[in-house]
């Protein structure tokens, strides 16, 4: 099934340098405050082009959401490429950090500009847009009323050394604070929001068991989530079988409109 919405695509730039794309349905154009989906958050996320990511191809759930009634967000958060070397390089020792604030600035200023209801916001992403929005919904509680972490990279030590630019060597006198300091797995006590979290048993790239290090620990913290398993699926789960991926964006669009869409 595929859902076409007629949408306004629209451009800003933040401060000096951060970017966001949002895309709301033509009608949504009335005096109302609507629902909003940051996501899926990630570096690199606001191009000039038509459709997503090819790492990340939901760009038809996010014409869904916009059919639902949703505004979909997205940020270029710091870190990314194609605005210069400031915008790309203080992202160093900050997973987690200037990252998730910059999120949340692009939030701030759709809640300014009057279309967003402040208390409707949903966040999502995968890989690293998964430690993101478990960062995001541990250290600013409030400001989202949902998240959904896909794959989330939830632990830097794994990430060693094809990330070590951002993270930095594992190595020196303020180690090993800093690699915890920048992982999920050491950051999410914070969390009382809802959060679903979906991941394949397969995946190469983050570990299945990262995301059961995490569960067990926030079980320990009697702190509620959904977990998603998928079975066999890899890293790329959006993207594996159109079987699969139909069942998890069936689950996130419920989860959405449980937690946000249709919140009180």
């Amino acid at each position: 099934m595929y859902w076409k919405a007629k949408v306004r695509t629209r451009w800003h730039r933040l401060f000096t340098t951060t970017s966001v794309r949002w895309i709301l349905s033509s009608s949504s154009l009335t005096s109302k405050k609507y629902p909003v989906i940051v996501g899926s958050v990630y570096s690199d996320a606001v191009r000039n082009q038509w459709g997503g990511r090819r790492a990340h191809p939901t760009w038809g759930l996010d014409q869904y959401f916009v059919s639902q009634g949703y505004i979909v967000l997205n940020v270029n958060v710091r870190g990314s490429w194609g605005q210069g070397r400031d915008h790309n390089q203080t992202q160093l020792h900050s997973y987690g950090e200037t990252d998730i604030n910059d999120l949340e600035s692009g939030v701030r200023f759709l809640i300014e500009k009057g279309y967003a209801d402040p208390k409707r916001i949903g966040l999502w992403g995968s890989s690293y847009g998964g430690l993101m929005t478990i960062m995001s919904l541990s250290k600013k509680p409030g400001v989202y009323a949902a998240g959904i972490a896909g794959a989330p990279a939830t632990n830097v030590w794994h990430a060693y050394p094809a990330q070590m630019w951002i993270m930095g060597p594992p190595d020196g006198p303020d180690m090993p604070a800093r690699y915890e300091a920048q992982s999920a797995l050491y950051q999410a006590k914070g969390i009382k929001d809802p959060l679903m979290i979906i991941h394949g048993t397969r995946d190469p790239v983050v570990l299945y068991s990262d995301t059961i290090a995490l569960a067990e620990q926030m079980i320990d913290r009697e702190q509620m989530f959904e977990l998603v398993t998928l079975p066999g699926g890899n890293h790329a789960w959006a993207s594996d079988n159109l079987r699969q991926a139909r069942f998890a964006f069936k689950k996130m669009a419920e989860f959405f409109d449980r937690n946000v869409r249709n919140r009180k």
